[in-house]
């Protein structure tokens, strides 16, 4: 899996530190933001598939996910699979937003590379 290339996108530091971690443990590259507008816009350089914390200041995970994907319709771009991070958000609001999957806070390894295996290409 080391040719792919993973966006964390998370506002807590020691949260951020911890999954990206686990990602490298995993095998995989990780890219990480510290919140939705950083994310956002790093997500146009194009990225393997997207882990999107929920709630953040400036802009929070809902938003951040529309306008990636308004981004990907606009400029014909290919669907990155967003996976949504939260300890207490409403998994429908997730997919209504446009993310394919919804992990629970805290991130354990196992999940992680289930969620990898699942949307990840070989």
């Amino acid at each position: 899996m080391s040719d792919q290339i993973i966006l964390l996108i998370e506002d807590d530091q020691t949260l951020r530190f911890l999954a990206k971690r686990q990602f490298e443990r995993l095998g995989v590259i990780c890219d990480t933001a510290a919140n939705g507008v950083e994310g956002v816009e790093m997500s146009k350089k194009g990225y393997s598939m997207i882990f999107m914390d929920i709630s953040m200041p400036e802009m929070n995970g809902i938003e951040a996910t529309y306008q990636i994907r308004e981004y990907e319709k606009n400029e014909g771009r290919e669907h990155t699979p967003i996976i949504g991070l939260s300890a207490f958000s409403n998994t429908e609001d997730c997919k209504n937003a446009g993310m394919d999957d919804f992990m629970q806070k805290p991130m354990m390894l196992e999940q992680a590379e289930e969620m990898l295996a699942k949307y990840l290409k070989k």
